[in-house]
């Protein structure tokens, strides 16, 4: 029996007092690559349509996305298109919980396997044609076959079959009726309408992908609030206009048009200067003339001015716990001591970098930070442990074509400081880094990870349960598995933000499987001319619901 979702505030509160002992993950990138550039540099900017000059055209720079249609959505740049183009089944309010988008409510079984989701009447595809739950199921059931963004479905039944050719649709996945979506797990979720919210799991307009794919990809039929204007033109811009039939929002858009224009950050910056566009990545070099020029956010999100709010991407040192000397707790929390996180951050990232003393995010936590207790340098403190242990030689694992050289040097630099005398780089390239991380030989090592989804079980689950697939440290304990699972299958938001709260502290306070060096902010300016734009700690934009005021006359 399906019933609706509520939240029990006294057994959170139950939660927090006291610690106790309770009875497959997404693919991901070890980190950013830090030497990359923001995308192409092209010297001219697309002529305007006749109406541009009349109507509002917001100019936004990104990087030149591979591609346009929810089932490949995985790159920052293709998720913030895709998000514009298409609307999923849910939306992130700004508390990083889902709020209905075509989807208007949603119900669970009582074990959190099963889940109906009512879509949106009258709503309609760019082309006309309604929107079905079989367009959903018909999208996802494409998305685990081939899709770039298949393992955003891996918990749903039949995904594994599906992914493997042996099926052609997603058993768990069934169209009740036009308006009615059900979804089986294979596993509870009771998360899932966050999850949902991806935009990679938006609906694709069925009849028009039959019946050309290749044109569809160029210029996708969506059912969000801008449709794509024409073709994409290749290394130079996307031109996408408000969709006067769009019924997901309280109003249709206000801007007429936005024209992502693909430019590198130092190009980006350029012709923002000279008012030929509006939002653009920001080169670090250009912080603080840009902050001078155009002022700071208001909470590092909002514009106008220069956004730098922090995202739920951490950077973190690991050790394999099985190998000596990293089996023993206490020399693991003396080398998170070791280390000088401020100094670390402002020399390799500067200001778009924060401290860390977590590897989940404030921003997608519903309880307090499970923050680490060795993550404060005290350099006296971890001399003597590492004395004690006899500890004076240890290789660190990085691959050698990531940018990651300075941070490497830092490592070094505080590891000799307090007695360690030989501290020897190992650095392969990013492949055979990845295999010698899956097959355990690396045993200190740096690593990234950016969560698909604001949930802190995006991070700990494939980081640190036993069968986690990103399980490079070796770690398992029955507790934080039974932790983890309970947050998992648990659909109150506070209940499991505790229930992830008490498997961190276990992970990162008392384990010291790793130690979290920073989280990456974003590096972004907007137009003073710019109203009511939000880049939310994922990376999305309320486009939306942006407005543009006429340039200033002279």
């Amino acid at each position: 029996m399906l019933r609706p979702l509520v939240v029990a505030l006294a057994l959170l509160l139950g939660l927090i007092a006291c610690d106790r002992t309770p009875a497959a993950a997404p693919p991901a990138t070890p980190g950013p690559d830090l030497t990359s550039t923001t995308g192409l540099a092209t010297p001219a900017s697309p002529e305007p349509t006749p109406t541009d000059r009349a109507a509002p055209t917001l100019r936004y720079a990104i990087a030149e996305p591979a591609q346009l249609v929810p089932i490949d959505a995985v790159s920052p740049e293709e998720k913030l298109v895709v998000d514009t183009l298409f609307d999923s089944l849910t939306r992130l309010g700004p508390n990083m919980m889902a709020r209905p988008s075509a989807a208007t409510e949603w119900e669970a079984s009582d074990d959190a396997r099963v889940w109906r989701f009512t879509l949106r009447a009258g709503a309609a595809f760019h082309d006309g044609s309604p929107v079905t739950s079989g367009d959903f199921a018909f999208a996802w059931s494409q998305a685990a076959a081939t899709g770039r963004a298949g393992f955003l479905l891996s918990d749903v039944e039949g995904y594994a079959d599906v992914a493997a050719g042996a099926a052609e649709t997603l058993t768990g996945v069934r169209a009740v009726d036009d308006l009615r979506l059900e979804v089986r797990l294979a596993r509870p979720r009771g998360d899932l309408p966050v999850i949902v919210a991806h935009p990679a799991l938006a609906p694709l307009a069925t009849a028009a992908w039959r019946a050309d794919e290749a044109a569809y990809r160029r210029a996708p039929v969506g059912n969000g609030p801008f449709s794509a204007a024409e073709d994409r033109a290749p290394r130079q811009f996307l031109r996408v206009q408000a969709f006067p039939g769009w019924r997901n929002g309280e109003r249709p858009a206000e801007l007429d048009e936005v024209l992502f224009q693909f430019l590198d950050a130092e190009t980006a910056y350029l012709a923002f200067q000279q008012d030929r566009l509006q939002v653009g990545p920001l080169p670090r070099e250009a912080l603080d003339a840009a902050q001078a020029a155009y002022g700071t956010s208001v909470d590092g999100y909002r514009g106008p001015g220069v956004l730098q709010g922090v995202t739920p991407s951490v950077y973190f040192l690991g050790f394999n716990v099985r190998q000596p000397p990293f089996d023993v707790p206490d020399v693991r929390r003396a080398i998170s001591l070791a280390l000088d996180r401020d100094a670390m951050a402002a020399a390799v990232q500067g200001a778009s970098a924060v401290p860390a003393s977590s590897v989940t995010s404030p921003l997608i936590r519903t309880a307090p930070a499970a923050t680490c207790s060795a993550c404060t340098q005290d350099r006296r403190t971890a001399r003597q442990i590492l004395a004690d242990h006899g500890v004076t030689r240890l290789e660190f694992t990085f691959n050698g074509d990531g940018g990651h050289q300075e941070i490497a040097n830092q490592v070094r630099r505080d590891l000799r400081a307090v007695g360690v005398r030989s501290v020897r780089f190992s650095t392969p390239d990013f492949d055979a880094y990845l295999d010698e991380l899956g097959a355990g030989d690396a045993g200190f090592f740096r690593f990234g990870w950016t969560p698909e989804h604001p949930t802190p079980g995006d991070v700990l689950e494939p980081l640190f349960s036993s069968d986690g697939t990103h399980n490079y440290t070796g770690y398992a304990d029955p507790g934080v598995d039974q932790l983890l699972a309970e947050a998992g299958a648990d659909t109150s938001a506070l209940r499991r933000g505790v229930l992830y709260l008490l498997a961190e502290r276990r992970v990162v306070s008392r384990d010291q499987v790793v130690t979290p060096l920073f989280f990456y902010r974003h590096q972004l300016v907007v137009s003073p001319r710019v109203e009511g734009f939000v880049l939310d700690p994922m990376g999305l934009a309320n486009l939306e619901e942006v407005r543009l005021a006429p340039p200033a006359t002279s």
